[in-house]
């Protein structure tokens, strides 16, 4: 169901029930009625694979299929896979074929004579599928070693009540201190009686309380970007939320997704709001792949018994980019408190400090969404328009989360007039941005030049340590230099003993880049 997978993405172990660490498990399920059903596409990297899968329904006899088509599309030229198999409910077909990186793979079900098949489950295996190579299992949560705790607010059918989210949030605060609760993850949005996004301020009143009581709010953005009314393509609460970390969705290519809902232009009519999103993480895609994460262990899809136990399922949506940022934030926290800190769970300070670290090192797509809609370029040195904070605007908020540079802001020094050497790069799983805590002394000026590499268009930012009221990033120096191949420089004087936040984000291109500084200390005036 979709909780399971919601927690899988967070927490999950990758500890799939039975299956060997080089398998991959996954469900299909569905009970609309169509005469074909097509399977959440898988990629495959390239080399030898076999691909099993069995089928039943409800309906008449149709045909079971393996096909491929180029990933980027929605199923554009497809290309059937050997032989399929034609029969009652029960089909069962194994390939054995060499993968092709360049496509997506795909069993359907199919009626060629269109009749209708229902309550259609497809379960597939694939071996030997790759492992990640990091330790983990390859469909590990964020955060695996973290607990979680689950709290029912919305009935079987999807349908969410304000009086149930209230209480929700209500239980998990009220136990924060007790269960060390220190993220609420809310996959899901207010409608009204009509199916509508709804606002509510006394939900966003709720959320602020509870971030203001220790506890991290991360919020769905939603996925109503593609509809084609503007009544529907609204953001509802509680992802309005100022103190929220309001979550889109990027593809597989880290694009902005056709579907992730975007912010209004000037939506502050009420204090509690801001401009929405803050971040855009992992959701899925049609044109690529889904979120693979945890089926639920007591039905397929209410179909009836779980045919295959403790597999995977996959699905789109902001549902599931949220949780992945809060499996980030739970990794920050992780950094803060192996440094000593203390949890404070009667302020807001601490979750203010893990948003700010997270978009401050939130870079850019420099991508069309993928229905080629718009590529925004985020405000990155001055405010943007209609008033949006520095460096955000309302389609991918600060931009794509870069969860271990975040993690490496917090844990990391950078010691002035030092020389360090990295590397960005272009692929969807390289490194997009470099980031260092600096500590600076009052009157010191701080000189720092980041030579680019040809091919790459490096910006560099120096942020407040200390976030804003909403726990948005505040700006102090920038160099946003355009092209690839241009340096970037900034100076700052601190006018106290202070911690800063200096990071490196890739706007394009790729390669090493050289940073390097110089501080010149405040000069000593002797009395006369």
């Amino acid at each position: 169901g979709h909780g399971s997978l919601v927690a899988g993405v967070a927490v999950g172990t990758g500890d799939s029930g039975g299956a060997e660490p080089f398998e991959l498990r996954y469900t299909y399920s569905v009970d609309a009625f169509s005469w074909l059903h097509v399977v959440e596409p898988i990629h495959l990297p390239a080399g030898p694979v076999t691909v099993t899968s069995s089928a039943r329904w409800d309906g008449p006899s149709a045909w079971l299929d393996l096909i491929r088509w180029r990933k980027g599309t929605l199923v554009d030229g497809p290309q059937w896979i050997g032989t399929g198999a034609e029969g009652p409910s029960g089909l069962t077909i194994t390939h054995t074929f060499e993968a092709d990186p360049e496509y997506l793979f795909a069993p359907i079900l199919a009626d060629y004579d269109d009749r209708y098949l229902y309550n259609v489950s497809v379960v597939s295996r694939v071996s030997p599928y790759p492992a990640v190579g990091d330790g983990f299992n390859t469909f590990s949560g964020v955060a695996p070693g973290c607990m979680f705790a689950a709290v029912k607010f919305a009935m079987r059918s999807g349908t969410t009540f304000e009086d149930g989210v209230d209480t929700a949030i209500d239980d998990l605060v009220a136990r924060r201190s007790e269960k060390n609760i220190k993220i609420i993850n809310v996959s899901a949005g207010l409608v009204d009686s009509w199916g509508l996004p709804a606002q509510s301020v006394s939900l966003r009143d709720k959320v602020s309380s509870a971030v203001r009581s220790g506890v991290i709010v991360v919020a769905a953005a939603g996925n109503s970007a593609a509809d084609p009314y503007e009544q529907t393509r609204r953001m509802s609460d509680p992802a309005r939320t100022a103190l929220a970390i309001t979550v889109g969705a990027s593809n597989d290519d880290n694009a902005l997704t056709e579907y992730a809902t975007y912010g209004f232009a000037n939506p502050r009519t009420y204090t509690a709001e801001d401009f929405k999103p803050d971040l855009i993480a992992p959701g899925g895609s049609y044109y690529h792949t889904g979120i693979m994460s945890v089926d639920s262990g007591s039905t397929d899809g209410g179909l009836g018994p779980d045919i295959e136990p403790d597999d995977y399922t996959a699905l789109e949506g902001t549902s599931f980019s949220s949780p992945y940022v809060a499996g980030c934030a739970a990794l920050i926290i992780e950094a803060m408190e192996r440094q000593g800190t203390r949890w404070d769970f009667h302020s807001d300070r601490h979750p203010r400090q893990v948003k700010m670290l997270l978009c401050a090192t939130a870079s850019e797509t420099n991508a069309p969404r993928e229905n080629g809609q718009s590529n925004p370029t985020l405000q990155r040195a001055s405010g943007g328009p209609d008033g949006f904070p520095v460096g955000k605007d309302r389609f991918e908020g600060y931009g794509l989360i870069n969860a271990e540079a975040a993690v490496e802001a917090l844990s990391l020094t950078y010691i002035p007039g030092t020389s360090i050497r990295e590397e960005m790069g272009s692929g969807p799983g390289d490194r997009r941005v470099w980031a260092r805590t600096v500590h600076l002394a009052a009157g010191t000026a701080l000189d720092v030049t980041v030579d680019n590499p040809a091919d790459g268009d490096f910006d560099l930012y120096l942020y407040r340590m200390a976030p804003s009221a909403s726990g948005t990033p505040v700006l102090l120096a920038s160099s946003a230099n355009p092209g690839a191949g241009t340096g970037e420089s900034l100076t700052y004087t601190s006018g106290s003993d202070v911690s800063v936040l200096l990071v490196v984000k890739r706007v394009s291109g790729f390669g090493p880049f050289d940073l390097y500084s110089t501080q010149t200390e405040p000069v000593a005036v002797l009395p006369q």
